[in-house]
């Protein structure tokens, strides 16, 4: 009997050459030996080749483990096929082990309220976690959006706006020059609503085209210049 991990390795390469049979071959060896990774991979295998049923074997198998990743992908399964207070205790499985995609589905379940009592504070803590886990910009607007739209605190939708403007995203550059135009959670700074702004239009963001055409029609922190305020208008 040889090594599970060596027989996964194997798959793996197989893999990465474009030699699926052989790959899952070798795979499925390690997962017969019970190797949670090896088993996920199938299961994930399974998943793209559109057999749910094969797929939700190998999952549980892998889950049966402890393998956080295992316990997202059935979490994920019951949640596709709308069973959300049983996608919700999978999920939470995973998100003990610091899972970021599960601790994430946490947080969306007290956001919508589907799964679980609705609750904002909580939605923003486990969205939090997944942010430390694996930030990313979606994640950071998504906790901004919580706390402008339903916790009414403007200076920590700000700060997460920043963390999300910082990582590229434009919805978030042109929320942060909001912020900074209306005063909002920060000081009022023209200048810096210009600059925020400036970055998210760059990016092609329509909303922020049309608050630079404004700043310039009305004069705010620019030389008022309507020819210029056309140009972004249109």
């Amino acid at each position: 009997q040889g090594s599970s991990a060596a027989y996964s390795l194997l798959g793996y390469y197989y893999e990465e050459q474009g030699d699926y049979e052989t790959a899952n071959a070798w795979v499925t060896k390690a997962a017969n030996q019970a190797h949670a990774p090896a088993q996920n991979f199938l299961g994930v295998n399974y998943i793209i080749g559109e057999d749910n049923t094969k797929a939700l074997e190998w999952f549980t198998k892998a889950a049966e483990q402890g393998y956080a990743e295992a316990l997202y992908r059935i979490g994920s399964y019951y949640s596709d096929n709308k069973d959300y207070k049983t996608a919700f205790d999978w999920y939470q499985k995973a998100a003990e082990q610091g899972h970021s995609g599960a601790e994430f589905a946490v947080g969306n379940a007290f956001y919508s309220g589907e799964s679980v009592s609705k609750d904002y504070e909580k939605a923003v803590e486990w969205g939090k976690k997944a942010y430390d886990h694996r930030g990313d910009k979606y994640k950071a607007e998504w906790i901004a959006d919580i706390y402008e739209n339903h916790l009414k605190d403007h200076k920590k939708a700000q700060e997460w706006y920043q963390k999300a403007a910082e990582l590229g995203g434009d919805y978030s550059q042109n929320k942060v020059g909001g912020h900074y135009f209306h005063g909002d959670g920060v000081p009022q700074d023209f200048a810096k609503a210009i600059e925020w702004f400036q970055k998210a239009a760059e990016q092609g963001n329509a909303a922020a085209e049309n608050n630079l055409g404004c700043m310039y029609e009305k004069g705010n922190g620019v030389t008022q210049d309507y020819e210029k305020a056309g140009e972004r208008y249109n």
